[in-house]
This record gives C-alpha cells, structure tokens and sequence, in this order.
C-alpha cells in the first residue's frame, strides 16, 4: 500500500498541493474580523437558530437512525474515494 506524505508544508503534498488557503480564496488575507459589527440580540437570535437546527437534527435522528446510518456510510465511502485519488 502506497502512503503519500500529507504533514509537510512547502512539499507539493497534501490537501492543498503545497499552496495555501490564499491561493484558492482571493482576498482572504484582507478578511478583518474586526469589521463585523453584531449587536448582543443578533447574536441571541443566531444561538436561538442554532439551537433549533441542533433540535431538529437531534429529532430526526432520533426518529430515522438507520436512515442517517446509511447516509454517514455512503457520504465515508464518496469521501474516501475522492481521497484516494
């Protein structure tokens, strides 16, 4: 079995090829997070919608497991092959 460097930076391996995130999102390096202004209700209204995405979530898996099962296998399995290439 063939293993392929993935650790090293600079080697032309891994996920990026050796290039960094900058390369393939232009203008990422600008990117202030000092620029976002969020008031304190913003913010409870996006943990409230997040809390509501996790509920339903945690809902349908309860109700469907087998379902969400065969999704997690088919969704490792596209994964890997994607990976292996």
């Amino acid at each position: 079995m063939a293993t392929r460097n993935v650790g090293e930076n600079g080697g032309g391996h891994g996920i990026l090829g050796g290039r960094s995130i900058q390369d393939f999102v232009p203008g990422l390096s600008n990117f202030n997070l000092s620029n976002i202004n969020l008031s304190s209700e913003d913010l409870d209204r996006y943990r409230q919608q997040a809390r509501d995405i996790d509920e339903q979530a945690r809902l349908f898996i309860r109700e469907n497991p087998v379902a969400v099962v065969a999704g997690a296998v088919c969704l490792g399995f596209v994964v890997g092959r994607l990976l292996s290439r």
